[in-house]
């Protein structure tokens, strides 16, 4: 992972502005890496709240862009300890639905109104916490599917806020997982630099 320079964040500032995903206080750029999304030249931006020694895979808060290069959101996750006596209950279907096609519409109507929903489900997301213990961060999930065969989802959390938002999605059906890359996550990302070891299914393989 390279170093972020001043463009880079400059670019993730604006996409996420455009997308009414603005940044939040507390997170310091952590690197920059050039890669691809079935094929696509990405560049994909992490940010990281200030931790000692907190390495840049370690598992722990991140906030994490996926960006091509005509500046397309292809994907945002926002995975942080949720503050002390934060716990709400997770957002309905009804009311996650609602939620995330307002952003999607918001980020490109055309492409929103394309979509179909698949389904709507509970979604949770484990990161290391304060002493490197395990931290679950839940929303809901509405996952939907474009014409073009490809899918997209967004995560809604428990204060109404987009937590993930990924898109041009591809399901490798005779694995029976994800094909796309995996940018957002960092086991996948640990296995594929063989730092770790490769995710069971639906991860991609790497």
């Amino acid at each position: 992972m390279a170093a972020t320079t001043t463009s880079d964040v400059a670019r993730t500032g604006l996409a996420l502005s455009r997308a009414g995903l603005p940044f939040h206080g507390g997170w310091e750029a952590a690197g920059t890496r050039r890669e691809t999304h079935d094929g696509r030249p990405v560049t994909v931006v992490r940010f990281q709240q200030p931790a000692p020694q907190q390495s840049a895979l370690s598992g722990g808060p991140h906030l994490s862009v996926v960006l091509d290069d005509e500046d397309v959101l292809l994907g945002y996750t926002r995975l942080a300890v949720p503050p002390p006596g934060a716990e709400r209950e997770l957002p309905g279907e009804d009311e996650a639905r609602t939620a995330a096609f307002r952003f999607l519409t918001g980020l490109d109507p055309q492409y929103a109104a394309a979509l179909a929903v698949q389904w709507v489900a509970p979604h949770h997301e484990q990161i290391a916490g304060p002493g490197n213990e395990p931290v679950t961060v839940s929303g809901t999930k509405v996952k939907t599917r474009h014409p073009d065969g490809l899918y997209a989802w967004v995560v809604i959390g428990a204060d109404r806020t987009v937590l993930t938002f990924e898109r041009d999605i591809r399901w490798d059906s005779a694995a029976g997982r994800r094909g796309t890359e995996m940018w957002l996550h960092d086991r996948w990302i640990a296995a594929r630099e063989g730092a770790g070891i490769q995710p069971s299914a639906p991860y991609a393989l790497v």
